[in-house]
Formats: C-alpha cells, sequence, structure tokens
C-alpha cells in the first residue's frame, strides 16, 4: 500500500489526496514546473506591504484549492443519492482546481490589468489553457501520462465557453461558493491576521449537496444556511478590509504607474529599459509588453516577480525622470495618500488641486499627471443571484439563498459598492488630507 504523500498546511493541517490511482497522479502535476513556478508569485499582489503576513503565494492557495475540492467531490458524492465516485471523473475536477490559476503572471491580477488599460492583449485563463495543452510543458506531460485525453477535459472547467453542458462538478472550480473561494476566504484572513474573519468550513463541507432537480446546481442543506452567510460575510469583509484597504489600493496604484511609465517608454523604443543578454534573448517582461497573449511560452514561464522587482531596482537610476522618480518610491515604500470621496464635487475639486501641485512640485507636462493623480475605483458584488446558492431540506422545496426570507445578510452584500479615492503622492498629505 503506497502512503499518500501529505503537503502540511497552515490551514487545512494535513493536505493529502489518498487512493492508489489519485496520491501519485496528483503528486505527478503539483511537481510539473508550471506549477512550482506558483511559489515565485505572491497571492495578493501587494497587499504583504500593509498586512505583513501576507507572503504566501500562488502556489500554497492552488494546493488549498485542491485539497477542498477533493473534500467538496467526496461529500457531495456520500450525501446525494445515486451519485458515485468516479475516479476518473474526480481526478479531473481536483486537477483542474489545482491548475486554474496556472497562468497566472507577476503581481496576478495587477499585471492583467496594466496591460488591459495600455490595449495589450492578455488574460490569465487563457495562459493557463495554453500550459495545460501545450505539448512542451511539463504539466501537459504529466495529465497525459495519466490519460490522453486528460488536458482536453480539462478546459471546460477552466473556460466556461468550452462546456457543452452543465455539469455539477464544474462549480467545484467555478462559482459563487465554488473551492478557490472557500480557500483563500480562509487562507488570506489568516495570512493577513484577521482571525475574525472567518467562517465554519467543516459544517458547510457537511452539509454540502446537489439541487434535488437540477443536478447541475450545488445545494446546501438549511441547517447549514449560518455557514453559508458566515462565509458570504467573510469574503465581503476580506474585500472591505484587505484587498480595497487604501494603504493597498495606494501600493497597487504606484505598481501600475511604474509599470504603465514602463510600457509607454518601451513603446517609444527607449533602448536600456531592460538588460541586454537576457539569456541570450530578449526580457520576457519586454517581451510580454510587445507581444501579450502570443508570447511565447517558454518565455512567460520564466516570468516571476522577482525578475520584475529586479528591472524596477534597475529604474531607480533610469535616465527617464519619472520612471526614476516612481520606482524609487515604489522600493522605498513611499506609497501614495489617499482621500475617500463621497460627492463628484468634492472629487473634482480635490483632483484639480492634486493636479496643479503635481505640475508645481514636480514640474511635470499635463499629459503625465495620472502617473501621480488619479481616481482609483475599485468596486464590488460579492454575491450575485445569476449564479446563486441553494437551501434544501426540512421538507421544503429548494429555494435560491438571497429568497430566504430572513436573509438580511445578503440582501445587503449582493449590492455592488463603489469605494472611489482619490490617490496623490505623500507630499501633498497636508495640503489634501
Amino acid at each position: 500500500m503506497t502512503r499518500a504523500f501529505i503537503y502540511q498546511d497552515p490551514i487545512h493541517n494535513a493536505i493529502e489526496f489518498p487512493g492508489r490511482h489519485f496520491n501519485e497522479p496528483m503528486r505527478s502535476i503539483i511537481n510539473a514546473f508550471e506549477v512550482q513556478r506558483l511559489r515565485h508569485i505572491r497571492q495578493n499582489g501587494l497587499a504583504y506591504l500593509v498586512f505583513h503576513g501576507m507572503e504566501h503565494s500562488r502556489f500554497s492557495h492552488s494546493l488549498g484549492v485542491a485539497y477542498t475540492a477533493r473534500r467538496m467531490f467526496d461529500r457531495i458524492a456520500q450525501n446525494q443519492d445515486g451519485i458515485d465516485i468516479i475516479e476518473e471523473r474526480k481526478l479531473t475536477t481536483v486537477a483542474a482546481a489545482l491548475l486554474h490559476d496556472v497562468g497566472h503572471g507577476p503581481f496576478s491580477h495587477t499585471l492583467e490589468e496594466i496591460l488591459q488599460e495600455a490595449n495589450i492583449p492578455f488574460h490569465h485563463e487563457s495562459m493557463t489553457v495554453r500550459i495545460i495543452t501545450d505539448s512542451s510543458t511539463d504539466v501537459n506531460k504529466a495529465l497525459k501520462a495519466i490519460n490522453s485525453s486528460l488536458p482536453d477535459a480539462l478546459i471546460p472547467y477552466i473556460d466556461k465557453d468550452k462546456r457543452e453542458k452543465d455539469d455539477w462538478s464544474y462549480k467545484l472550480v467555478s462559482s459563487e461558493m465554488d473551492a478557490d473561494r472557500l480557500d483563500y476566504v480562509l487562507r488570506d484572513a489568516h495570512m493577513a491576521g484577521l482571525e475574525g474573519t472567518r467562517y465554519d468550513l467543516e459544517r458547510l463541507l457537511r452539509m454540502l449537496s446537489l439541487h434535488p432537480e437540477k443536478k447541475s446546481l450545488l445545494a446546501v442543506d438549511r441547517r447549514a444556511t449560518e455557514a453559508v452567510e458566515s462565509f458570504l460575510l467573510a469574503l465581503d469583509q476580506l474585500y472591505r478590509v484587505v484587498y480595497f484597504h487604501k494603504a493597498v489600493r495606494a501600493a497597487t496604484v504606484l505598481l501600475k504607474s511604474v509599470l504603465r511609465r514602463a510600457v509607454f517608454l518601451h513603446r517609444n523604443g527607449t533602448a536600456d529599459l531592460f538588460p541586454s543578454g537576457f539569456n541570450n534573448k530578449e526580457h520576457p517582461l519586454s517581451l510580454l509588453f510587445s507581444r501579450g497573449k502570443d508570447i511565447e511560452l517558454e518565455d512567460y514561464l520564466r516570468l516571476g516577480e522577482e525578475q520584475v522587482w529586479a528591472e524596477i531596482d534597475r529604474w531607480r537610476d533610469h535616465n527617464d525622470s519619472i520612471l526614476k522618480d516612481l520606482a524609487n518610491r515604489l522600493v522605498k515604500r513611499q506609497l501614495p495618500k489617499t482621500v475617500r470621496l463621497d460627492r463628484i464635487d468634492k472629487a473634482i475639486t480635490l483632483k484639480e488641486k492634486a493636479e496643479s501641485l503635481a505640475c508645481q512640485k514636480f514640474g511635470i507636462l499635463p499629459e503625465d499627471i495620472p502617473y501621480y493623480v488619479t481616481i482609483d475605483q475599485p468596486r464590488r458584488q460579492t454575491y450575485s443571484d445569476k449564479d446563486a446558492i441553494w437551501l434544501i431540506g426540512k421538507n421544503l422545496p429548494p429555494k435560491a439563498l438571497q429568497n430566504e426570507d430572513s436573509s438580511q445578510i445578503i440582501d445587503a452584500i449582493k449590492r455592488q459598492r463603489d469605494f472611489p479615492r482619490l490617490i496623490f503622492p505623500y507630499e501633498f498629505k497636508e495640503d489634501l488630507g
């Protein structure tokens, strides 16, 4: 009997994938280079500059998602009449959960937003599909060694447009209550030091099943309604307290300014932006700026956060005064300041004042003001009834969570909310604070 390999985890304790036809296949995928590179990409961008414990990686999160998906699959099979655990289907689902983030690049969603704002076509999910299906990758080779059809079987879990039919197993990877969210809510809150931002995962899993008539939909026994609400409330709190924290957003805006300036200079042919002779090739970040989603996988997979930070450090001595200044601010953690904007007239007045100060104090041209002064407008809808969580049991008909009469929590978090702030250099705090 082969002992299941154990990954000791701060959230789930012992992560394992037991079973003779499950343990070794999962381990081979986990050991693939493209999965291991996720160790070099932080889960939450620059949040660690504010919450210093948030140093965890996309790799640790991906392991947690796979483990949670495995437990969800087993529990549904146990709770739902007429569903047997088909090992091939289970492996496909859990492998998809493990690989759902494998296409992410440095700084994850932040880099993606920068590229898209610069009209450079790029989406991490398309990179995920390329990594899974390209015959040159270790992931593809590991998947094919398990089953030659496995790479293609994973695609509908990543790309919703490729789904020929609805299947409940897809919901474990992508839904309002998927393994991804169930893991990162607990993981990110723990790493941020917010132990009060938690929910009862064990009770939620025990009560997990399927809609009695629509077998493609996840459902939870009504006895666990409070656990579901606690999960959604914890997710909502994470956005307000961590992801949308004013200093986290300020750091993110500063990083965007650095990289947007680099894209601008790159497009204008600045010769010394990247070092020559990077492994006898063009620097992978330069190639990403030029080619976007069409970058060669070999080049893209060489690009970790350490390579980007190395370039940002080099740019601290660059001839371009704006890039030099922005890079120094980021490396030295001289983060911009923020003012919450409650009224449009206040926003216009403060923005105009900040722009005037930027021109006066930094001697920049009007077209360069957005590198220093901008309005940041993150928005969030924590729960969408387009992909409802269903409640069952107590001899009552199934009902979508948002239709429960007593659920005031859901009424509050299904509304879209905006968090607009004016972002400006820290030197202007006394003038604008």
